[in-house]
């Protein structure tokens, strides 16, 4: 990737990286497939030597003092709606800008966070099998009816359900 047409020399900048890494590879017994490592191995900025680039890493809410005892610190990644627990039952929503993520989505590369809330009527007592379907994905769409590109996680009641990519691993 190229920035050089669009900086200055002399001034600061700040990249951000958000790595959706999909979760580990499952291990065939003797692979050590599970040993393959996630995130930015080696980088470089032309003119620049690595220790002179400064970075800040985020993890998930609390640290090691996470705060979800119940669903643990692998349940949740570092983005800011995740650290802020805005994926929990009961968000702090009251000031959140009314946007429907289907009609209104995002105009602009980023990320968007979008919390719902209904009731389901199951009897007391029943397990019943549920599934989340994400219309206009890569699976069950023509090419000229499929939606934007995007990846997204699901969160339940605080618990992450999975996580949908439009791009087949």
């Amino acid at each position: 990737m190229s920035l050089a047409s669009v900086l200055s020399h002399g001034s600061p900048y700040v990249i951000t990286v958000l790595i959706d890494h999909m979760g580990q590879d499952e291990e065939a017994p003797g692979t050590d497939a599970i040993k393959v490592p996630r995130g930015i191995l080696n980088y470089g900025i032309s003119g620049h030597a690595q220790s002179e680039v400064l970075w800040k890493l985020t993890g998930n809410l609390g640290g090691e003092q996470y705060q979800d005892l119940a669903r643990g610190p692998l349940n949740e990644g570092g983005m800011y709606a995740e650290r802020q627990g805005y994926h929990y039952p009961s968000p702090p929503s009251s000031k959140w800008k009314l946007s429907n993520p289907v009609t209104d989505g995002l105009s602009q590369a980023g990320v968007g966070f979008y919390a719902a809330y209904f009731q389901l009527n199951i009897p007391s007592g029943w397990d019943v099998p549920m599934s989340v379907v994400f219309n206009n994905s890569f699976q069950n769409s023509t090419e000229d009816t499929r939606g934007s590109n995007y990846r997204c996680q699901l969160f339940v009641n605080g618990y992450q359900f999975g996580k949908y990519s439009m791009y087949p691993a």
